[in-house]
């Protein structure tokens, strides 16, 4: 005959798997209280959404198809493209005093061939990408040497400032796009290095 602690025991036991049983069907219970409930809200327009994040924004609101962005792409790179062929017609003009046409078209040109990537990459990664810690240091020099250019143009009116800008400029920007080439800021600092050598 079974012993009193053995009882005990399965009597224990028993409770105890009655006692999961009970809270997992309460949990249940509860769940599927608690989806009834959403669902309800979500059919009626209740249901509180969350605050959706400045990124999460841009995304929705330039979520073009592939198509779309490279069209996009195209027009702007190409667009850049002319502004800064035009603004070779207007390089004498810095040596005769007026600096101007030639600062706009350059500057201008530059800024939208580097935003055209905007289209294909989304303009969230594209910032992302152009504040890098690998590039932050071209960035900030190119946007800083393109707002002098154009200060040095229309403010001080000297060419000998705006060719110094444009010059740190296009350096900036060639730093800038060898970051996106593997190996090309080496290979750069290797053909430099050996051009000052000889």
């Amino acid at each position: 005959p079974p012993t009193l602690p053995n009882i005990s025991f399965f009597v224990k036991r028993k409770h105890t798997q009655i006692q999961k049983k009970l809270n997992t069907t309460t949990h249940t219970n509860k769940q599927i209280k608690m989806d009834q409930l959403r669902s309800f809200k979500r059919f009626t327009g209740l249901e509180e959404k969350p605050e959706p994040t400045f990124s999460e924004q841009m995304d929705e609101c330039c979520s073009l198809s592939l198509k779309t962005r490279v069209i996009g792409f195209a027009i702007c790179a190409g667009i850049g493209f002319i502004m800064s062929a035009l603004s070779c017609f207007f390089i004498a003009n810095i040596l005769l005093g007026d600096p101007v046409p030639f600062a706009i078209l350059y500057t201008l040109g530059n800024v939208t061939m580097l935003f055209s990537s905007a289209f294909l990459m989304g303009p969230v990664r594209q910032l992302k990408g152009m504040f890098d810690k690998s590039r932050i240091f071209a960035t900030l020099i190119f946007i800083a040497s393109m707002a002098m250019t154009l200060v040095s143009a229309f403010v001080f009116k000297l060419a000998i400032l705006v060719l110094l800008f444009l010059i740190i400029q296009l350096l900036a920007l060639i730093w800038y796009t060898l970051s996106y080439i593997p190996g090309g800021r080496f290979v750069a600092k290797k053909i430099v290095g050996g051009l000052v050598e000889a």
